[in-house]
């Protein structure tokens, strides 16, 4: 350290105590927020140690245009995440990688599938956004905004489920035994 650095820090210390401040040393550190959601059994590294996720191969063509409703293979491949997202919403933010591929289809949507566990992932449109948090043994997806519109399909083979659903803005979504939701579809309303 710096002799003036150190003679700053001294001088603090000094004028701190003759003013009565209370110096403390905080020793801990804050918890990163987890979904609310059931956790992993035992704990997210014994999970993680268990998990075994598909292989769909390479991505099909990213420089192609696809027709309405086309999925890629990740979205039928365990350990994969997808979204389509409709006309005028766009992916913002997040993720602990890049994206496993992304899509364009000829009726003006896209699809963008990652690896399951990822960091937060953002999705936004004219006064909305949605974020989705695809890890920690489930799919956590929260939305924001009047026009936001969010269905989730494919959980162990129930009905597609709906977000903003009454006063319901946020959910959790498959479970540590089947995390695949197949896909999920983010739209304006």
């Amino acid at each position: 350290m710096h002799a003036l650095s150190i003679f700053t820090l001294a001088a603090f210390a000094l004028g701190a105590s003759a003013l009565g401040i209370e110096q403390r040393e905080e020793t801990h550190l804050e918890t990163r927020a987890l979904p609310p959601c059931a956790q992993c059994p035992n704990n997210d590294g014994w999970w993680l140690s268990q998990f075994r996720p598909g292989n769909p191969g390479p991505p099909e063509d990213q420089a192609a245009m696809y027709d309405p409703g086309w999925l890629p293979r990740a979205a039928f491949t365990t350990g994969y995440v997808c979204y389509a997202l409709g006309p005028g919403v766009s992916f913002s933010s997040g993720g602990l990688r890049p994206p496993y591929g992304h899509w364009q289809r000829r009726d003006d949507t896209q699809v963008m599938c990652w690896h399951y566990w990822q960091s937060t992932l953002q999705f936004v449109g004219a006064g909305m956004t949605v974020n989705s948090y695809p890890a920690h043994c489930t799919v956590w997806i929260l939305t924001k905004g009047s026009t936001a519109r969010v269905r989730v399909e494919g959980v162990n083979g129930a009905q597609p489920q709906y977000l903003p659903e009454g006063n319901k803005v946020e959910g959790c979504y498959g479970s540590y035994q089947n995390t695949d939701v197949g896909l999920i579809s983010i739209w304006r309303g």
